[in-house]
Parts: C-alpha cells; structure tokens; sequence
C-alpha cells in the first residue's frame, strides 16, 4: 500500500501552487512515481516519495531564502553529475540562514561540492542578457530562465505586460513549452483577452492534451464566455486527468448547479469536503450541501 502523498496534497502542505509543483516535475527537478489505478481505461495514479518530499523542503528553503530556482537547478544537476553515488543530493542539503548564504552537501561526515572547495557559494551575479547560449547551456536552459523570470512577475497586475514578453521569449526558445503557454494564456485571461487566452491553452493542450492546467483554465474561460457545456466537457476531461483537485470538483458543482443539475452539483461538493475538508472551499462546501 503506498503512502498518500499525491501532488495536490504535497502542494498543499508545502504552500506551492499545484501548477508549480507539476513544473518542478516536468523539468526534472523533483521526481514523482506513477502507478496504475487499477482500472484499464483510468489514468496513472502520481505520488511522491518520501524522499522526494525532503527534495521539495529543500528547494522551497532554498527559494525563500532568495535563491534563484536557475542556480538551483544547476548546482544540482552538477552535484548529480559529479557525485553519482548521491541519489538525491538535495536530501543533504543544509541551508545557512542567518547572516550567510551558503549551501554545502554533507554526505557522512564530508562537505562537498562540485569543484572541490567545502562550500558551494550560490551567490552569482545576476543573469547578463548578453550571454550566450554555449554560456548558460542552450537554448532551452535560456527558455528555461524566461519563463522562471516571467513566473514571478505574473502574480501582479502591473508586470502583467512583462509577464507577457518574458513568457513570449521562453516560447520562442522552447516552442513546446506547455507551461509557457498556458501561463501566458492565464496572464492574457487576467487582462480579459479571451481571444488570444484561448488560443495560449489550445496551443498547450495541442503539445500536451492531458496539461491539465490548460484544459481547466479553458474550461473555466468558456464558462466566463457563456459556452456552459463546452466548458463542461473541458472540465469533465479534466477530471479524467486529475481526481484530486479541489478547486476543479468546486468549479463542476458550481456549474451543474446553472445547469439545473442538483443531483450532479451535490456529489461534486461532497468530493470537495472530502478532499479538501478543512480547506477554503470547505465553507462553501458545506453551505451548499445544507441549502
């Protein structure tokens, strides 16, 4: 019987968006093992490890301290590199908080990074938009640094426009980025630009039919839009995809319920008391399920 750490519960605990989390696992920066439902024609069924869950503590210390998610990603890809025998060298890593910003790899008794010194210094300068690609690794590490850079500037209405550029550039870099365009599909959708909104989440579902990100966000865009039941197959498709999700069981209840379908919107807020039973949607929850 394997633990119950799926990946909207993990978000949860560690306060991350799922989106997020879904990111750090298609770029390979944490790992999670999929196994079969049990049912033929139902999807995988995605967990972490235990392991996996110290990976992620690690990094989300490592960004609160104000480390950039690039450097991160690059110390550790050469510590895996240079120090093989280190499954997961973010299991060792101990953050210095107080006065420094040093990380070191403790394996036994020995400190260790990549070029031998004792102490890995994470503190770089900032990226050089000169720099070329044989520099940083690429084309798609470049992409890569667009889009961590638009990630923190599309949480805010007044870089919304910066958000835009940034995740245009990852897309020229990396053009099946699914999660660039989904993104900038959700920025376009903040500012009320439908057309091209819809056209960033067809982009991605046409990389990746099964982002589900891009199929609820144009599920919950076609709703906005009046399209109740072309927003209801997105949503059902995503539910196929993603059980687990709280907010999508929230968004089927609440559309079943303009639709006149009670019996339907009753069984979904039900599932969001179960899955999420102390959560912000469990108020609601409960007042619907009362009324």
């Amino acid at each position: 019987m394997k633990t119950d750490y799926t990946l909207p519960k993990i978000a949860k605990v560690f306060k991350i968006s799922p989106g997020r989390l879904r990111y750090w696992v298609r770029t390979d920066l944490v790992s999670i093992s999929r196994v079969n439902s049990g049912n033929k024609s139902g999807p995988e069924e995605e967990f972490f490890e235990f392991k996996d869950l110290v990976c992620i503590k690690a990094i989300c210390a490592l960004l609160e301290v104000g480390l950039p998610l690039r450097r991160i990603r690059m110390n550790l890809a050469s510590l895996r590199a240079c120090l093989p025998e280190i499954e997961q060298p973010l299991e060792s890593l101990e953050v210095w908080v107080e006065g420094s910003d040093r990380v070191v790899v403790r394996v036994g008794d020995t400190l260790y990074q990549p070029d031998g010194q004792q102490v890995i210094d994470f503190t770089l300068p900032p990226i050089q938009e000169e720099e070329s690609p044989s520099v940083l690794g690429g084309d798609a590490n470049i992409g890569l640094e667009w889009f961590e850079r638009a990630f923190q500037l599309d949480g805010d209405s007044d870089t919304y426009s910066e958000a835009i550029v940034a995740y245009q550039k990852c897309i020229e870099l990396v053009p099946d980025f699914t999660d660039a365009h989904c993104n900038l599909g959700a920025v376009y959708h903040q500012q009320g630009n439908f057309g091209r909104a819809r056209e960033c989440y067809e982009n991605a579902l046409s990389i990746d039919r099964d982002h589900i990100e891009s199929r609820y966000n144009l599920g919950s865009l076609l709703e906005e839009e009046g399209a109740n039941e072309q927003a209801l197959w997105h949503f059902e498709k995503s539910l196929r995809i993603d059980p687990e999700l709280p907010e999508l069981h929230r968004s089927l209840a609440l559309l079943y319920e303009k639709l006149d379908r009670e019996a339907r919107a009753l069984n979904h807020w039900r599932k969001v008391l179960e899955l999420d039973p102390e959560g912000p949607l469990a108020e609601l929850a409960r007042t619907r399920i009362d009324d």
